[in-house]
């Protein structure tokens, strides 16, 4: 009789946040951030996607015009496993943005309220070259770079290293004579 009149915990199902896109493109390129909730017992999800508007220019897949940098995402699952949003977007600047996709309001098929995912992702925007196209190569992974300024940055941080360990032998060998 005790143990019935305990409250019990009402557990709603976990909700997964997933987020997917290239990591680098070039200005003028046309790029898709796949969004997808998944959980065993889903049934509607409301969110947002903020971007810098400096960087991308917002073309389509949510619930709102993504205006001022904000884009609303809202759906139910036609399964009771997903909601998707396939969220297109054009780099205009060069340099790296970060696009957030958070979570305001979960819900599972019993109408209990879920966890509220939130995922970052970082996408490095590099100026196109003359022969290179811009435009439509969505998906298209540029991950090549440029690495003699990270050689130069190993070869003065091993060289700092070097000069820092003499100083602390001089140090060593000065504080055992004393």
């Amino acid at each position: 009789c005790i143990i019935t009149a305990l409250p019990q915990s009402v557990f709603a199902a976990s909700l997964d946040l997933n987020a997917e896109c290239s990591s680098n493109t070039v200005t003028g390129e046309s790029f898709t951030i796949n969004v997808k909730y998944s959980s065993d017992y889903l049934d509607s999800v409301k969110g947002s996607v903020s971007y810098d508007t400096d960087m991308l220019e917002y073309i389509s897949g949510g619930s709102s015009t993504g205006d001022g940098g904000i884009i609303r995402i809202k759906g139910s699952s036609d399964n009771g496993r997903t909601v998707e949003f396939n969220l297109k977007f054009k780099a205009v600047e060069k340099g790296t943005v970060s696009v957030a996709i958070s979570t305001e309001e979960a819900y599972d098929l019993d109408g209990r309220a879920m966890n509220t995912p939130y995922v970052t992702r970082n996408i490095t925007v590099e100026e196109a070259s003359d022969g290179e196209p811009a435009g439509n190569t969505e998906n298209t992974d540029k991950s090549s770079t440029d690495n003699t300024g990270n050689d130069k940055k190993a070869i003065d941080t091993a060289e700092s290293n070097v000069s820092q360990e003499h100083s602390n032998s001089v140090l060593l060998a000065a504080s055992a004579g004393v």
